[in-house]
């Protein structure tokens, strides 16, 4: 039906609407006069250039995609197409990198609607006050903007200004603009600056307006001219002082002549310094208030008399530090009457009220769905007995809170944390539909089973963790618990039985203690649907943990993440045995000194920083990924390493040879399989040398990474001669800065390699001798952190005819790139040149017309050189379609 719709959408438009397709180009008829789009990382001026004789078009909107973090534009767009078309209603350049508009901007004297939301503009030019058409301006998330033209006024049709999220310090004219009916933000400026008088001329404005800066408000009678009481459109009012430091009678003045119209919907009021709120907060005469928020009042004592709005769905508030009781004066000014409070209230909210110790409560909350307290450590009292559609409770550090018998049939999730004075009745009692449960064991120590729907469970702060087990409530019929987390816990004793659940999926243990006392038990049951098993930043004593995959079928996910005290972990599988393992994860578990891994297919492998690990065995045929790192004192078994690995990783794991005690040449004695794709070998100290020999083998290589080895020279035997020249696809070099040799005689036949990159290795740059080298099929060349090239004729990039992208970051000294032979490269797509502050000269010839992308970033002598039209290298660039100069697309 979504295609049947399409098709008829685009039959009915015809030609008058167009759709620019993924970058291609299409012929438009000149009565084109809607084009949309979706935007591209760059689109250059070559994709719109058909549109040159599309003169009467009416709009261009650009749709961004999640594909790209950023999006440029080309500059060219906006200062040759753009003012072409004259008749434009409608231009969306949302989401662009665009830190500047032309002034010719101001020529779209049709213009409607702008929409420059989440752009880098830093201003906008005095032209845009000349579009006297313009209803609508979107500047949203243009968080370098700080101001707007200075001649707003003249913009008398603009209907809809949205200035969120900019950086907005003053607002001069915005009052007269009198057709203006929605203004998202309002700054009040300092001294000389905007005047929130200035509203009292906006008699129209609806939706949603923040007024922020209230502290620059010099009195109550300023705040008066604002006229907010008869703005009977706003749906949504936010009231921002800077500081709650002012004086108590000022703003007290100040927000009693904020007074809104009674229609208002959502109210928010933020760091007022005032003692008490004006008696218009909480008036039954806005009866359409549905959401009511109050944060950071810090010197207030009391709450208004909220429980009479009849239409308040939503009550949030927050930080009201001086607030030490809730009582009658919270519910309503006549309390003792029979008429119900908060009788439409579905969501209520208390966080961080620090002065807050009693809660009287006197009356009923009918609708109430969601209640949380959090961060109330002064409160004392019992909560509210009247909560008969309660569906959310939670408690968070309300120590001195009683919560007893919870009566309510309805709950489905309950969090009670660091309450001191809980007391909870058997599910049956009053919590048969409940769902979610996190707690501290204490508070459910008598529950002799689980409510029936419980499917989440997370337990903290639990000294004594064998009841939950031994006393087999997850272990019942009854109990389909799938989800258990314990944190924070620990155990005192050995385990005399064991029970979970038997559906449970997942397993979570963080930051326990005394887990000898449960992980050997574990692993001894059977879970059969148990998925995913953690364990983090937990303690046991001295523990060596054996078990099969058997036990677990579903287990996809098993990761040990910073145990103490865990010295050996052996994990088998028995032939015929089902198993689903994906992920396996060890990391910095001080204690290990041996590992078994199970013979298990495609799964992959990561252990990290385990100190003392010296032995690693396996059964294993066929695995996917194995990953090694800061494993120092690690030997492989003689029989060395899985017979069908496809990617190695190697980092900080000194003793791998196991023929050496300081690994000066890899590798020695570790045989390598010749199944390895990948191959990474990273932050090895000792390391001097490669031996070619090892390389014969590995028929399969496809990449090779050596990062970090500072002390590495050369690769011996004729480097890498032995690779299999049809394989090899990448090799990168990092942080290698002794490295002085690939040998000429490395890669003497042609070969597969795609991608060749070295960074922050600089002796190598004058032996790599690239035209010795026949890399007929290398397209990528990387060359960054060279702090002492000069030129980059070692590198020989003109005789790497297939190269097809070539990228230069931080050489500080390299000061032309004329002899680098760039307009040989036929092939060329992407050229990007980063950080190389002496760079003067990029060429004496027109680039390659092959080129696509030129990139030009912190290079100040070669920028000016760039330039749109005037730069003196700009002939022999013109015609690359996507030109990036100092973050601004051409």
């Amino acid at each position: 039906m979504h295609h049947l719709i399409n098709d008829l959408a685009q039959l009915v438009s015809g030609e008058f609407s167009v759709w620019l397709e993924d970058g291609k180009v299409q012929i438009l008829s000149e009565n084109a006069r809607h084009l949309s789009y979706f935007q591209d990382e760059y689109d250059a001026y070559k994709r719109f250039d058909t549109l040159s004789e599309v003169r009467s078009l009416r709009t261009f909107l650009a749709l961004q995609q999640r594909d790209f973090s950023q999006c440029h534009l080309s500059n060219k767009v906006l200062l040759h197409f753009l003012p072409q078309v004259r008749f434009l209603r409608v231009l969306s350049l949302f989401g662009y990198c665009i830190i500047d508009l032309p002034d010719s901007i101001g020529n779209l004297k049709h213009l409607r609607y702008l929409d420059l939301s989440c752009t880098a503009i830093q201003r906008l030019p005095d032209s845009v006050c000349c579009m006297y058409n313009l209803q609508t301006m979107i500047l949203s998330g243009c968080s370098s903007l700080i101001e707007l033209p200075a001649e707003m006024e003249k913009l008398i049709n603009l209907r809809y200004l949205d200035v969120s999220g900019t950086k907005m310090t003053e607002m001069s004219s915005v009052g007269e603009l009198k057709s203006l009916q929605s203004l998202t933000h309002f700054v009040v400026g300092q001294m000389n600056g905007s005047k929130v008088g200035e509203l009292m001329k906006l008699s129209d404005i609806r939706g949603r307006l923040c007024i922020s800066k209230l502290d620059n408000v010099r009195s109550g009678r300023d705040a008066l001219k604002a006229n907010l009481k008869d703005k009977r459109y706003l749906d949504e009012l936010v009231l921002t002082w800077d500081n709650n430091n002012g004086a108590a009678i000022h703003d007290g003045d100040i927000l009693e002549n904020f007074q809104p119209h009674t229609n208002l919907k959502r109210l928010y009021i933020n760091s007022f310094g005032g003692l008490r709120f004006p008696d218009w907060v909480g008036d039954p005469s806005f009866f359409n208030l549905m959401y009511l928020e109050l944060r950071d009042c810090d010197h207030c004592t009391s709450l208004p008399p909220l429980g009479q709005l009849p239409s308040l769905k939503h009550l949030v508030i927050f930080g009201m530090h001086g607030v030490g009781r809730v009582g009658s004066e919270f519910y309503g000014n006549d309390s003792s009457s029979a008429k119900p409070f908060f009788k439409s209230l579905q969501t209520l909210i208390f966080e961080s009220m620090e002065g807050w110790n009693e809660w009287l409560p006197c009356g009923e909350f009918p609708h109430l769905q969601e209640l949380y307290i959090r961060y109330c450590p002064k409160l004392t009292g019992k909560l509210p007995k009247q909560l008969p559609s309660l569906k959310i409770l939670e408690i968070v550090g309300c120590p001195e809170l009683l919560v007893a018998s919870l009566g309510i049939p309805t709950i489905r999730e309950l969090k009670l944390l660091n309450c001191g004075k809980v007391l909870l009745r058997e599910p049956a009692y009053g919590l048969i539909d409940l769902q979610m449960l996190e707690v501290e064991i204490s508070y459910i120590s008598q529950w002799t089973e689980l409510p029936p729907g419980l499917q989440k469970l997370s337990i903290t702060e639990c000294n004594s963790l064998e009841y939950l087990l031994e006393e087999r409530m997850l272990q019942t019929k009854a109990c389909f618990l799938q989800d258990l987390a314990i944190s924070h816990s620990s155990f005192s004793r050995p385990l005399r039985r064991f029970g979970l659940s038997s559906v449970l999926k997942s397993l979570k243990i963080i930051r326990s203690r005394k887990l000898e006392f449960f992980l050997p038990e574990l692993l001894k049951g059977h879970q059969p649907f148990l998925e995913r098993f953690c364990v983090e930043e937990s303690t046991c004593n001295s523990v060596s943990l054996s078990f099969s995959l058997g036990n677990f079928p579903s287990l996809s996910h098993l990761e040990i993440r910073h145990l103490g005290g865990l010295e050996s972990l052996s994990i088998s599988i028995s032939s015929g045995d089902p198993t689903s393992l994906k992920s396996f994860v060890i990391w910095g578990c001080p204690d290990l000194v041996y590992i078994e891994l199970p013979a298990v297919s495609y799964a992959c492998y990561s252990i990290s920083s385990c100190e003392k690990l010296t032995t690693l065995t396996h059964t294993l045929l066929s695995m996917k990924r194995l990953s090694l790192k800061d494993c120092p004192e690690l030997l492989f078994q003689r029989e060395g390493l899985p017979s069908n690995l496809s990617e190695l990783e190697i980092g900080n794991c000194s003793k791998l040879t196991g023929a050496c005690e300081n690994m000066e040449s890899f590798p020695r004695d570790l045989l390598l399989p010749c199944t390895l794709t990948s191959l990474q070998l990273s932050d090895i100290p000792s390391l001097r040398s490669l031996d070619g020999e090892w390389l014969q083998q590995l028929t399969s290589l496809r990449a090779l990474y050596i990062h970090g080895c500072p002390k590495l020279q050369f690769f011996r035997e004729e480097g890498l001669k032995h690779l299999n020249s049809r394989s090899l696809e990448k090799l990168e070099i990092r942080s290698c800065p002794e490295l002085q040799s690939l040998a000429r005689a490395s890669l003497q036949h042609p070969t597969a390699l795609k991608r060749l990159k070295f960074r922050d290795s600089p002796k190598l740059q004058s032996s790599i001798e690239l035209q010795h080298q026949r890399l007929v099929s290398l397209e990528e060349l990387g060359i960054s952190h060279y702090p002492r090239l000069q030129s980059l004729t070692e590198f020989y990039p003109q005789c790497l005819a297939s190269l097809k992208e070539v990228g230069i970051w931080d050489c500080p000294e390299l000061r032309s790139l004329t002899e680098a032979g760039l307009q040989h490269l036929t092939c060329l797509q992407k050229l990007w040149i980063c950080s190389c502050t002496k760079l003067q000269y990029l060429t004496k010839e027109r680039l390659p017309d092959s080129l696509s992308y030129l990139i030009v970033n912190k290079c100040p002598l070669l920028e000016p050189r760039c330039q749109f039209e005037k730069g003196q290298d700009w002939p022999y660039i013109a015609h690359i379609p996507h030109i990036l100069i100092d973050y601004v697309l051409f």
